[in-house]
């Protein structure tokens, strides 16, 4: 155990682990094992405390459980494939780009029409969200930022 602690201080892992436990207020254990989301939550509560803004953390507790129509999930075959080329695709970097380009932020989601009538009146341009569901269609409007930088972020109500 002392040789693989010793590893991985040589690697410089241990140091980056402690700094990101720094920086994002969290254990060093969390800053390891933990996924990213709380970090990014707990950064946020940082910043949001020192610019004097407040924004809510709490989770929803009835979430809905459901399939997506069209979609086909399966297990990956194991071995080597030498027929054809085989290429990954990184919806990762998809995701977050379809997120700064349509501000697609979980604190600028607005869920109900009246809330959407406000964000409009306010002068906000709305990008419509829609999609199916458990046999339902799904709507929400999300608020466009147009790249400027007071509109990221927040929205104001």
């Amino acid at each position: 155990a002392l040789r693989c602690q010793e590893l991985l201080v040589k690697l410089n892992q241990i140091n980056d682990y402690r700094k990101v436990a720094f920086i994002v207020h969290v254990s060093l254990f969390d800053s390891h094992y933990r996924a990213n989301e709380m970090k990014v939550r707990n950064l946020q509560g940082a910043y949001a405390f020192k610019c004097d803004m407040v924004f809510s953390s709490r989770i929803c507790e009835n979430i809905e459980k459901g399939k997506y129509p069209n979609a086909y999930i399966f297990s990956p075959e194991k071995g080597i494939e030498t027929k054809r080329p085989v290429t990954g695709l990184d919806f990762a970097s998809l995701y977050l780009s379809l997120i700064m380009a349509y501000n697609l932020s979980p604190d600028k989601i607005i869920l109900t029409h009246g809330e959407a009538d406000i964000a409009e009146k306010n002068g906000n341009i709305l990008h419509k969200i829609e999609f199916p569901f458990n046999n339902c269609i799904v709507q929400a409007r999300s608020v466009r930022h147009d790249n400027k930088f007071e509109k990221k972020g927040l929205y104001p109500v």
